[in-house]
């Protein structure tokens, strides 16, 4: 006589049911009794309770450090290191003013030119026209989809090579340049490689105020600037240069 065990009762082959034996402790699949899943839950509950409490204490030092650098409070969940941070730039607001209010002949006379963005809005016409006849005439290389060179392609690289001979009037060895997306990662990346913490950098003034930034975040490069003049073109001369040198080295 076949019969088939469930828990609660025993069915025998003709359908007829009779009390099971005691019911053994609860199971789930793979064999672990329920109660230490109570305990695996308390234990996930506990941590992200600590969890909790770790990150509003980061907010709380995060928040002073970070509330300045757009004039308002921002998220702040961020490392101890990012909130050490502070305001890397004080000039946001007025950025931000500047894109939301643009000056126009016409239209708003009385608007704002950003000065520190480099966009090529005033030949985006040729460009646009350029790249359409590029993309109707030739099909895309299949490099394009994939890595290629991090230091930039071959072929591009030996366009900017004779064009930059036009500009420094000297020969270009085209295997001795490197490209990379935007002139801050650049900059940041340069002073890393060749500043160590608490160098200074020399850079003329009046300059893009990201500089700072740039090579003091990551590097911990000081920032000096050379205070140049209108009348050499803020091109600084040899004793301007000299000076903010003997003033970066009695700042340390």
């Amino acid at each position: 006589q076949h019969t088939m065990t469930t828990y609660g009762s025993i069915e025998n082959a003709k359908g007829q049911r009779t009390p099971s034996p005691t019911r053994p402790p609860s199971r789930r699949r793979g064999g672990l009794p329920s109660f230490r899943y109570s305990w695996l839950a308390l234990g996930i509950l506990a941590i992200g309770l600590v969890a909790a409490m770790s990150l509003q204490n980061r907010q709380k030092t995060a928040a002073p450090a970070m509330s300045t650098i757009l004039g308002s409070s921002l998220p702040t969940t961020l490392s101890h290191r990012g909130a050490s941070l502070g305001a890397v730039r004080d000039d946001l607001p007025l950025f931000m003013k500047g894109m939301t209010d643009p000056y126009d002949p016409t239209g708003n006379p009385a608007g704002y030119l950003v000065m520190l963005v480099a966009e090529n809005k005033l030949m985006m016409n040729e460009m646009e026209k350029k790249l359409e006849s590029i993309q109707s005439e030739e099909s895309i290389p299949s490099w394009v989809f994939g890595y290629g060179d991090m230091g930039g392609q071959e072929d591009f690289k030996e366009v900017m090579a004779d064009m930059m001979q036009h500009w420094i009037h000297a020969p270009i060895d085209a295997k001795y340049l490197k490209f990379q997306d935007g002139a801050g990662s650049v900059l940041s990346q340069i002073s890393f490689i060749l500043t160590d913490p608490g160098d200074g950098v020399l850079t003329a003034a009046p300059g893009y105020m990201a500089f700072e930034a740039d090579f003091g975040i990551y590097a911990g490069a000081k920032l000096h600037w050379i205070h140049s003049n209108v009348e050499n073109g803020y091109v600084p001369s040899l004793e301007q240069m000299d000076e903010a040198y003997d003033r970066s080295i009695k700042a340390g």
